[in-house]
């Protein structure tokens, strides 16, 4: 079998020191303290701050850039709850079965919530239709 060692990573997840150097084969493999596998940051201390940090940040591009979506007067808020849960919440939510949550990682995604999306979502809709 064919191993190539120079994509092979080593990491130290939770307290203790990580190893300097390990050697497979006579190879030595690298030791880092973060990495991405399968589409995920994962960082040495165990928790999932950088990358719930990371999908907020995606998630908030995808907002501004369905900008134009959102102020659609045509479009019911249902429509857009739709599009806010299929391309916007799938992202944010990717891969969070493996994240460690704390009550400060909760609060940053439910404020994430609050301020970008709902207020994004219903806002406009009752400002542009006026209650008679």
């Amino acid at each position: 079998m064919l191993h190539y060692w120079h994509k092979t990573k080593i990491q130290n997840i939770g307290t203790g020191v990580a190893p300097r150097t390990v050697h497979i084969d006579n190879q030595a493999v690298e030791t880092v303290t973060r990495l991405t596998y399968l589409g995920s940051d994962i960082d040495c201390d165990g928790y999932s701050d950088p990358e719930i940090h990371r999908r907020l940040g995606i998630a908030g591009s995808i907002m501004a850039q369905l900008d134009k979506v959102w102020r659609q007067q045509t479009l019911s808020l249902s429509t857009k709850l739709r599009i806010y849960t299929s391309l916007v919440q799938s992202v944010v939510l990717y891969g969070s079965e493996t994240w460690t949550m704390r009550k400060v990682d909760s609060d940053r995604s439910s404020l994430f919530t609050c301020r970008h999306c709902v207020v994004s979502l219903v806002s406009d809709g009752m400002t542009r239709y006026p209650t008679q």
